[in-house]
């Protein structure tokens, strides 16, 4: 791709980088559980009623897809891939036991999932700060050549895989933006933290390269 991540740092000595260290500090210093907490503080704002609705609105999409998306290829056996695998029973689910840039093409064509499933990554905010070179590597450059080598499998064939990619509400540096409203999908992001510039610039370089066969969830 011809993004990069330098393309997202801000300027030394900027106003821009000054602000960045002091969401980091914040990132640093319980940044989970104050997330946790905005979020709770979100989701009581809303109705009952809305609530039911948005979740008939899901469950009606989704059914609309089972028939399609049957058979799934898993990614990652932390937290999140661990539930999907237990929850996904009314697919053929294949868990994936290697690393991602291990999955090849050929494994690919072998499995022959209709969609493949990225939960995989490193997670931990001190572990990415101190590991940055392998943070980089497991939560932006490995998923971007993942979906370059679906997108050669998918080159003339009518039965395409589907990539479906986990990300992170990290990638903003808490629950609202500057006008205290929730943010938004196409909202630009604003990362604290190592961890959330590797899922930004993964969701952006992954949209960059074609967003009709790709989803990223946050």
């Amino acid at each position: 791709s011809d993004l990069s991540l330098q393309a997202w740092l801000p300027p030394p000595g900027s106003e821009k980088e000054e602000a960045f260290n002091a969401r980091a500090t914040r990132c640093a210093s319980g940044h989970n559980q104050e997330l946790y907490l905005s979020h709770r503080e979100r989701w009581e704002r809303y109705s009952s009623r809305d609530a039911h609705a948005h979740r008939q609105g899901v469950r009606c999409s989704t059914h609309a897809h089972v028939l399609i998306l049957k058979k799934l290829l898993l990614l990652g056996r932390g937290q999140i891939g661990s539930a999907l695998a237990q929850a996904l029973t009314d697919f053929e689910v294949h868990v994936w036991p290697n690393d991602i840039d291990d999955l090849s093409r050929e494994a690919i064509e072998t499995i022959g999932p209709d969609a493949i499933i990225n939960a995989a990554g490193k997670t931990d905010l001190a572990w990415c700060e101190a590991n940055a070179r392998e943070a980089l590597r497991s939560n932006l450059e490995a998923p971007v050549r993942l979906y370059q080598r679906i997108l050669l499998h998918n080159r003339d064939r009518a039965d395409r895989i589907r990539f479906i990619h986990f990300s992170s509400g990290c990638v903003w540096d808490g629950p609202y933006n500057d006008r205290g409203e929730p943010f938004g999908p196409y909202d630009p992001p604003t990362p604290a933290c190592l961890y959330s510039w590797t899922k930004a610039a993964a969701d952006a370089m992954l949209l960059s390269i074609d967003s009709a066969q790709v989803a990223v969830l946050r």
